[in-house]
């Protein structure tokens, strides 16, 4: 993660040297070791694992796993 913006329930992340900006939807399920868990679990630095689908131009996170 590169940066969290609580306010706006989005997420900045490095994927592969690319920056991608992840909204949070209502569908949006984060989960850490198995459990869910709020957004306010999100840090920056953390290593995810998201699973997104793509809605236009834009990417919208259906899981988001923290790993550590």
């Amino acid at each position: 993660i590169a940066e969290v913006n609580a306010d706006e329930k989005e997420i900045y992340v490095d994927s592969d040297g690319k920056e991608l900006e992840l909204y949070f939807i209502d569908k949006t399920e984060l989960t850490r070791d198995g459990k869910n868990v709020g957004f306010s679990s999100l840090k920056k630095g953390q290593k995810i694992e998201v699973k997104v689908k793509k809605v236009g131009k834009r990417l919208d996170p259906l899981s988001v796993k923290i790993l550590e």
